[in-house]
């Protein structure tokens, strides 16, 4: 399956919003479960975009959350005291959050060895070509040509590419 860069960002940048998520958690605010909800219900539709498996495991949580909501109380969850609908919800709604953002970083996991080694094969092909002057004549033809390409731009035969130097670096 091709995951490009664009694709990966969208799927990385959904777990940073977990934090925000919890600090309502702990402020203890009213609008928490249906946050989870439409966070959930993001997160679904980014991974079924991108025709990842996961959006229906995505959607199961999702489920879940809605059964708390219609007061169904999930088997995994005990309560000290009374469980009211709030404590059923709230619970529900941490326990699918936990679950989507382990799911969440086993699908960014999964592709991260593959962005890995194509900045690997990157570094190589333009080792290749900066040693066989390819990389020299095309900034040659640019400065000919007086413009300012990403061949011109940015990287000069005479810099070195190092293993170690990242192409791309997810952050």
């Amino acid at each position: 399956m091709a995951l490009n860069v664009v694709r990966h960002e969208e799927i990385v940048s959904l777990p940073r919003q977990v934090p925000h998520l919890i600090d309502q958690l702990e402020a203890r605010r009213s609008g928490f479960s249906g946050n989870v909800l439409a966070w959930l219900k993001q997160a679904e539709t980014t991974l079924a975009n991108n025709r990842l498996p996961a959006a229906s495991q995505i959607a199961s949580c999702r489920a879940t959350l809605i059964g708390a909501a219609r007061s169904v109380q999930h088997k995994d969850l005990v309560f000290l005291g009374r469980p009211t609908v709030r404590k059923v919800q709230e619970a529900t709604a941490r326990m699918v959050l936990e679950r989507s953002n382990d799911l969440l970083h086993a699908v960014i996991a999964e592709r991260q060895a593959v962005f890995q080694e194509a900045e690997s094969i990157a570094r190589q092909v333009l080792a290749v070509a900066e040693a066989k002057g390819l990389i020299a004549a095309c900034v040659m033809v640019e400065r000919i040509k007086n413009s300012s390409t990403a061949c011109s731009s940015g990287w000069r035969p005479t810099q070195t590419w190092p293993a170690s130097m990242p192409i791309w670096s997810p952050s």
